[in-house]
C-alpha cells in the first residue's frame, strides 16, 4: 500500500479545498499527492490526468487576465465601484462565463480522469464517487454556487478517500472502501 506521504498530503490538500481562502494550498497539496500515489501505485495515468487538468487550469488564469483588462477597458467595468450592475456589468459577467467554462470543463473532466484511475489503482470507490462530484461540479459550474457545493461534496469524499488509503488496506465491503 502507498506510504503516508501521498495519502496524507491528499488528506490535508482535500480539507483545505473545502476553505475558500487556502483552496489554492490544498489545490496544490493535492496535486503532490496525486505524484505521490501515481509512483508508489505505479500508475502513471493518475499522474498523467493530473498534470493535464493543472495544465488547464494555468491556461484558464492566462486566459482571465487578458479577458478582464479588455472588458474593464472598453465596457468600463469597474468591480470596486458602489454603483449597482449594469448592463456593461452584465455582458462582462456573460463574456467571462463563456471564456472560462470551457476551461473548467476541460480541467474538471481531467480531474474526473485522475481520480477514476486512483479509484482503479488502489480500490478505494470513494475516489470514484470523487471523481462524479468532481464532474458534477464543473459541469455546473456556469452556476457558480452550485458547481462550488457539487465540488466540495467532491472533495469531501476524496478525504474520506485518502484518510482510507492512509489507514491502509481493510476487507472488502468495509465502510469506506
Amino acid at each position: 500500500m502507498p506510504g503516508p506521504g501521498g495519502a496524507g498530503l491528499g488528506r490535508i490538500g482535500s480539507l483545505l479545498v473545502l476553505t475558500i481562502l487556502l483552496a489554492p494550498v490544498g489545490t496544490i497539496l493535492l496535486i503532490i499527492a496525486m505524484h505521490k500515489l501515481s509512483k508508489s501505485l505505479n500508475d502513471r495515468l493518475i499522474w498523467k490526468y493530473t498534470l493535464y487538468s493543472l495544465v488547464i487550469g494555468i491556461a484558464s488564469i492566462g486566459a482571465l487576465i487578458p479577458t478582464s483588462i479588455l472588458l474593464a477597458t472598453y465596457l468600463g467595468v469597474n468591480a470596486l465601484s458602489n454603483t449597482p450592475p449594469t448592463l456593461a456589468y452584465n455582458i462582462a459577467y456573460i463574456i467571462t462565463l463563456v471564456v472560462l467554462y470551457p476551461f473548467a470543463i476541460g480541467s474538471g473532466y481531467y480531474w474526473r480522469r485522475a481520480f477514476t484511475e486512483l479509484a482503479r489503482a488502489s480500490g478505494i470507490e470513494r475516489f470514484g464517487t470523487t471523481a462524479r462530484w468532481v464532474w458534477y461540479g464543473a459541469l455546473t459550474s456556469i452556476v457558480p454556487i452550485i458547481g462550488t457545493v457539487f465540488s466540495w461534496v467532491g472533495y469531501y469524499n476524496a478525504y474520506k478517500g485518502f484518510k482510507t488509503l492512509e489507514c491502509g488496506p481493510q476487507a472488502p465491503g468495509a465502510p469506506g472502501v
